[in-house]
């Protein structure tokens, strides 16, 4: 199968074509009368004639006919070897295509009652991720109605190799869309086109790091953010929270949590991508850090769960403050942020846990959010820091309710 027909094949598995009402929700009445498809194929026969204005007048037949020649089109360019034939199917087939694309998807939105079965490839495989409301069939519509996003899709039939490569080249052009313009205009990408990346992305790893972070640049962008709010939002909210489920590597994993922890978004939950990070034994230091203070600063008391999955943890990283033209070197552990943040959310005094804040040392003003970074808090000494960890044991010993000594029912 050639890539036109392979493209064909993608938007209207097993659909019949035809030039008829595009309202109608049912696809069987797109079919074909009989005397369209007799005459389109009459026409496509002349296509080859010795006589040139035989074949410009059917040329211009085929165009007047539409849709309903589109079938007969296509059939020629498998078979055919003759140039003349093929360039002039070849010069019909885009404008018939999208007409013929937009009859199509009008059908499936007119489908409200879901009673039919249209067989658009890859709707199954993004309603089960979407679900089937309006929106997420708008969405894939939309989706559908860019070329470029059409062979997006389609490299979902590629190798491993071949749609990590689609995916790699997509990314590419999308960031220079946003970051670079033609002519002194930029054109920056329309939801569906990030969605379709996202859709497509999901289904595959992408080892090569080049444009790592395009999905985090693209989600920053104005109409994006505004294609995830409110409830017309939730079938790209589902998209993207697919996406981000999909995501194994250890850097991958790590840009969700961030994504999540800046779109503040309640179907994506920070704590479950901060508790990956954690979990990831490929995560740097610094990356199990930040899941500490980003769960923090999102979730407030909800992170102490995913904090006490930090308090065993004593690797360390080295951190390095400034004052007065001194520079002074501070060890800090994984469990020392995870104990500092514990106190934050808490409501606890850092100073009572004998704990130095670097804000306090420089005299710098930090803000609310500020606090939460793991660079401002360190312990002088290791007997201040397990001073520090039996005083928080004793802490939450307390906050445990009491038994009742009669035992439950008595």
């Amino acid at each position: 199968m050639n890539r036109r027909a392979a493209v064909l094949a993608l938007l209207f598995s097993a659909f019949p074509l035809t030039a008829r009402a595009e309202t109608d929700p049912n696809p069987a009445r797109l079919a074909p009368t009989a005397e369209q498809a007799e005459r389109a194929k009459e026409l496509v026969g002349k296509l080859g004639d010795p006589v040139f204005r035989v074949r410009d007048d059917a040329t211009r037949e085929l165009r007047k006919l539409g849709r309903a020649a589109l079938p007969a089109l296509d059939a020629t360019l498998q078979s055919t070897a003759d140039p003349e034939v093929r360039n002039r199917c070849e010069t019909l087939m885009p404008a018939i295509e999208e007409a013929d694309l937009k009859a199509r998807l009008e059908c499936f939105l007119a489908d409200t009652g879901r009673k039919f079965e249209h067989k658009l490839r890859f709707w199954p495989e993004f309603s089960k991720v979407t679900g089937d409301s309006t929106g997420a069939r708008e969405l894939f519509a939309d989706i559908l109605r860019s070329k470029v996003n059409r062979e997006l899709v389609l490299s979902l039939d590629e190798s491993k190799a071949e749609l990590e490569k689609a995916v790699l080249a997509r990314r590419m052009v999308l960031y220079n869309s946003i970051y670079r313009s033609v002519n002194g205009v930029r054109t920056p990408p329309r939801p569906a086109d990030v969605f379709a990346l996202l859709f497509v992305e999901s289904r595959v790893t992408v080892t090569n790091r080049n444009y790592q972070y395009v999905i985090q640049n693209l989600l920053n962008q104005s109409p994006i953010r505004e294609a995830l709010a409110g409830d017309a939002g939730e079938p790209a909210r589902r998209l993207l929270t697919y996406w981000m489920d999909s995501r194994t590597q250890y850097l991958d994993v790590y840009q969700a949590m961030q994504l999540a922890g800046n779109l503040n978004i309640k179907e994506i939950p920070v704590g479950k991508y901060a508790e990956k990070v954690l979990e990831n034994a490929q995560s740097p230091t610094l990356y199990k850090m930040y899941a500490l203070t980003t769960s923090a600063r999102t979730m407030g008391k909800d992170a102490l769960p995913i904090l006490a999955k930090g308090m065993d943890d004593k690797t360390t990283h080295n951190v390095t403050w400034f004052f007065n033209g001194e520079r002074t070197q501070h060890a800090i552990q994984i469990r020392d942020i995870a104990l500092t943040m514990s106190l934050l959310v808490t409501d606890q005094k850092i100073d009572d846990y004998g704990i130095e804040q670097r804000n306090r040392t420089t005299g710098l003003n930090i803000s609310e959010a500020a606090k939460f970074n793991y660079m401002y808090y360190a312990f002088p000494n290791e007997k201040a820091r397990a001073a520090a960890f039996e005083k928080f044991r004793a802490w939450e010993a307390k906050q445990k309710p009491a038994k009742d000594p009669k035992g439950p029912g008595k």
